[in-house]
């Protein structure tokens, strides 16, 4: 049967243990914490343009969350009828591995290697992103809530946390002084984030996305090292980013006219049909 239950090493036994040291790793950099520094410590320590609010951090509950989801979803038959579901499954375990080093390293601060994991973390989950919402594959409603939504979470915080993560070690290392220099990487930084946005915004669609980064950059505005201009740029560009947002709705929901526009191909088979009818008559 097609349906069937079949154990896959890389799906039903990697995905889960890679995600279930991700989540340990997380819990114990809150409990222990890792390196014997909380993250306020290391906020304090470590404190530049970019720290957000400790709030701002919630939003990593709801990729964990999410994250969670997908694994769950390696079960459902359906995924093993997916061109590249073993690919994808492959690359959430590696994309957990980096999160986990991550995590290490920020709280011994290994800034260089924090910096370093975070970017070939976010380029790992750009890649599961485009996997995950091509066009090509089936997106059913489990795909989408279990698969599709989690990524965009996932991407959505790293485009800020990378940044943010980066900015920390050229701070820590001496690279960039602190004060106007530092300032200035800053307002690099936010305009490099809100450009990669408007990218996935127009041309994925992806409203998620942007919001999950409209939350980061609020969190930017509000945290304890951001100066007058700092927090007005984070703030101006997370208002930007929701404007943008909005008129990307109403601009679709008018060229729709408020109706379900088919595929071309499902025009073209509902043309034909129609032909067929008629021609019959």
């Amino acid at each position: 049967m097609n349906g069937r239950f079949r154990l896959d090493a890389a799906r039903h036994l990697a995905t889960p243990a890679a995600y279930l040291a991700l989540v340990s790793f997380s819990v114990l950099s809150v409990t222990l914490p890792l390196g014997g520094r909380s993250r306020q410590q290391i906020a304090v320590q470590l404190g530049h343009a970019l720290t957000p609010a400790d709030w701002a951090l919630s939003v990593w509950l709801l990729i964990l969350s999410g994250l969670g989801a997908f694994v769950l979803y390696q079960f459902l038959p359906a995924l093993g009828r997916l061109p590249g579901g073993r690919r994808l499954s492959v690359l959430f375990s590696v994309s957990c591995l980096l999160g986990v080093g991550w995590l290490l390293a920020w709280h011994f601060l290994w800034t260089g290697a924090s910096a370093l994991l975070a970017w070939l973390l976010t380029g790992c989950v750009f890649v599961l992103y485009l996997q995950a919402t091509s066009r090509r594959t089936e997106h059913t409603v489990a795909r989408r809530f279990m698969v599709v939504l989690p990524f965009r979470f996932f991407l959505g915080g790293l485009l800020t946390a990378a940044p943010a993560t980066t900015l920390a070690w050229l701070v820590a290392g001496g690279h960039v002084a602190h004060g106007t220099a530092a300032a200035t990487w800053a307002f690099v930084s936010l305009g490099v984030i809100t450009a990669a946005t408007l990218l996935f915004l127009f041309l994925k669609n992806d409203a998620i996305l942007t919001l999950t980064v409209v939350w980061g950059l609020a969190g930017i505005a509000a945290g304890p090292a951001a100066d007058t201009w700092i927090t007005a740029a984070a703030a101006g560009a997370a208002a930007l980013l929701v404007l943008a947002t909005v008129w990307r709705i109403v601009r679709r929901r008018k060229a729709d006219g408020g109706q379900i526009i088919p595929r071309a191909a499902d025009t073209g088979e509902a043309a034909e049909r129609f032909t067929r009818r008629h021609d019959g008559n």
